[in-house]
């Protein structure tokens, strides 16, 4: 069937309605769905339940809890719904929920709203890194991510960035099933993942090929997309590091410098802990920055937050 519009949401989404209107009884699977189950219910009843062994759509569950929460909306007064709106606003820019059309209007006016989920531009340190997880085994609700960034300016103004994407199954081999197309195995039990990432282009960019394989896979809208192959074991770090020397340098010739970054959070992305840190030459001190907390030692300042959206970074210095 044609449609005008089509909206796409993540889990995070029934996750947030279940948490404000309570649990959701799906009498046709004999499941009662609530906020600290839905992930592993809906999990496993995809890998494992009636329709997948009947060889129906095995994820015909999505449509009768969709079926059920339109429902409950649908008894809720206008007050409610206005409350509901606002967390709605906030899954958007979490990149949670996403809107498609192929009209020229509509999709103009998602764009302005930032519901399109199309990269950001930013002519400064941009980066962006997303995952795409390729095995069978579907643990990535159960991955702690981290990210850090050590941005280095030089006398000369050109800077260099080390990054460093730390990634960590934190579950031991769990969910057991039965696959009625593949026998026994695991819900969680490894992950392997693709790992993609943006950088400005024309950035050059250093690697350990004995540590880590990264190959350039294109170039699209002013970056370069990079991707390697992570591969994790229940409980174990896994640490990926490379660094790459932006095509521009930052002027040092006044008396102010100011550093942006723009980190863009993937569609449907993950919470992730960032560690971005600065070092400027000798002689420039902090005035100020947009985020907090900031830390400052050693000749470096050093912001460290949990991350789950596009974050723009600010500092300001004055010799």
């Amino acid at each position: 069937k044609d449609v005008d519009v089509v909206i796409a949401i993540t889990p995070a989404v029934l996750k947030s309605l279940i948490s404000k209107y309570g649990s959701v009884e799906l009498k046709d699977y004999g499941k009662t769905l609530t906020a600290d189950n839905i992930t592993e219910v809906l999990q496993m009843e995809v890998e494992q339940g009636h329709d997948k062994t009947e060889g129906k759509d095995p994820k015909t569950i999505l449509s009768s809890l969709g079926n059920s929460l339109i429902g409950i909306l649908a008894t809720k007064n206008v007050s409610e719904l206005v409350d509901l709106s606002n967390e709605f606003k906030d899954l958007v820019a979490k990149r949670q929920v996403l809107f498609y059309t192929n009209s020229y209007g509509l999709a103009q006016a998602f764009k302005r709203s930032g519901m399109d989920g199309s990269t950001v531009s930013f002519s400064g340190d941009y980066f962006m890194v997303a995952e795409d997880n390729i095995s069978i085994d579907k643990s990535s609700a159960f991955i702690d991510r981290v990210l850090k960034r050590k941005v280095t300016v030089s006398e000369d103004g050109s800077v260099s960035i080390d990054v460093k994407i730390s990634r960590t199954q934190n579950r031991q081999k769990d969910l057991p099933y039965v696959d009625p197309k593949g026998g026994f195995t695991y819900l969680i039990k490894e992950n392997k993942s693709l790992i993609r990432f943006a950088l400005p282009k024309a950035s050059k960019i250093q690697f350990d090929k004995n540590q880590i394989d990264i190959q350039k896979v294109n170039s699209e809208l002013g970056y370069d997309m990079y991707e390697f192959r992570s591969e994790l074991n229940p409980l174990v770090e896994s640490d990926y590091s490379f660094s790459y020397q932006p095509p521009y340098k930052i002027s040092l010739f006044t008396n102010k410098l100011v550093l942006d970054s723009y980190i863009q959070l993937q569609n449907g992305g993950w919470p992730y802990r960032l560690e971005n840190s600065i070092q400027v030459p000798s002689g420039w001190r902090l005035n100020g920055s947009n985020v907090s907390p900031v830390e400052q030692k050693d000749g470096y300042v050093l912001y460290d937050n949990i991350v789950d959206k596009d974050i723009f970074l600010n500092f300001n210095y004055a010799r």
